[in-house]
Parts: C-alpha cells; sequence; structure tokens
C-alpha cells in the first residue's frame, strides 16, 4: 500500500483536504530536500525521514 494511500484511508480525506476537526491537512509538496532519507514528509513543520503511513499517522495524532 501507498503511503498516500494508507493516510488518505485512515483519515478520509484527500489530497489538499483537512480533516473534519481541523487537525490534519494533507498536502503534496514537489521537494523537502531530503532525498538521502526518502520517503520525507513534514509533520507540523518538523522533517520526517524513511516514514512509512503507519509512521505519519502516529505522529498526526500524537500532536500536543
Amino acid at each position: 500500500m501507498s503511503i498516500g494511500f494508507g493516510i488518505w484511508a485512515h483519515f478520509r480525506i484527500g489530497w489538499g483536504e483537512t480533516s473534519a476537526d481541523g487537525a490534519v491537512t494533507i498536502d503534496p509538496v514537489y521537494c523537502l530536500g531530503l532525498c538521502s532519507v526518502a520517503p520525507a514528509a513534514l509533520v507540523d513543520g518538523e522533517p520526517h525521514g524513511r516514514v512509512q503511513a503507519q509512521h505519519l499517522i502516529a505522529a498526526a495524532e500524537h500532536k500536543p
């Protein structure tokens, strides 16, 4: 399963959409400059490398 599909399925939102509670928005990006640790993502401005869907879901759900 792709990272995007795993996240879309979990939060039930697509690219450019925000969850009903406003806690999660999924935006595609062109480059984060993190090729050496790809795939990569930003969660609240914090870079995450070698991510999997489960990693991003956990990071998004454990926001303070």
